[in-house]
Parts: C-alpha cells; structure tokens; sequence
C-alpha cells in the first residue's frame, strides 16, 4: 500500500488519526476520542458545563479570587447597577425604519436575492457573496435566515446537564 492508490491513502489516514488521538490523550488527559460529530453528541455543551462547574466552584472556595466578588468586598458597600430600559418608542422607530425600507427597496430584487442565497445554500458555493448581495438589495437578517433555515433547518441542542 501506498499513498498513491485510494486504499492506501485510506489506511495512512485511518492510522494517522489513530496516532493523532493517541498523542492527544497523552497532552490531554481525560480527553474523550469518540467517532462522531461532536456538536450532536453533547460535547460542546458538556464541556462549557465543566468548565463553568468548575470556575464557580474555584470562586466559591476561594481558590480563585475575583475583587469585589468573593473577597475585597466592602460589607456596607451598596452598588446601584442602573437597568437599561428600552422605551416602547425604540420600538415604534424600529418599525417605522423596516417599513421605509421595505417601501423603498425593490421588492424583484429583493426575491432574487433571498432565492439566489436558498439556492446557494443548497449547494457547495461560497454563501457569502449572494449574503452580502441580498443585504445590498435590501433583504431584512430576519428573512436572509428564513431562507437559509429553509435549506439547513433549525438547530434545537439536546440539554447535557
């Protein structure tokens, strides 16, 4: 077997990443090696679990000190964080700006714009030149991701903890 022909690169490959996750485990120890797409199984959101678990813990013995938290703290001290409070006009100005814009672009190109990014989407082209083409046109994020959605779905993570 070579790396010349299919069967041998296939075996180099398979082998290398043996050694690979091998060297990992040795720099790494507790490192899980599984086969598998990571994201579905849980890992990602196992580990920020861990990882904050861990963090807060290290805070709550002491053993990681963070001013004004868990030491240095003036007992009589009252800290007044102000509440950012968004007013229902913020809300009617956002409207009236999305609806300018929808009364002012035009709406052919807008539709072919959105069509052209589901049809890329659903291909292996680069996405981003008919994104940033869809945004010139006028195409809200709202209904970029409706057309994106309409080709990768939503993803719903599983909870880990």
């Amino acid at each position: 077997l070579t790396s010349k022909d299919k069967d041998g690169l296939d075996t180099i490959r398979h082998d290398t990443a043996h050694i690979l996750a091998m060297a990992v485990q040795e720099l790494f120890p507790g490192t899980q090696v599984t086969i598998g797409p990571a994201i579905e199984d849980g890992f990602f959101q196992r580990e920020i679990a861990r990882s904050a678990f861990e963090y807060e813990k290290k805070i709550n013995d002491k053993s990681r000190i963070v001013v004004g938290v868990n030491d240095f703290i003036k007992e009589d001290e009252e800290i007044e964080i102000p509440i950012l409070k968004i007013g229902k006009e913020a809300e009617e100005d956002q409207n009236a700006k999305l609806k300018a814009l929808r009364n002012t672009r035009d709406p052919q190109s807008v539709k072919l714009a959105l069509d052209n990014v589901r049809k890329v989407a659903s291909s292996e082209q680069n996405l981003m030149p008919p994104l940033i083409k869809a945004a010139h046109a006028g195409a809200t994020l709202g209904e970029i991701v409706i057309e994106m959605k309409k080709v990768f779905g939503e993803w719903n993570e599983t909870p880990a903890f």
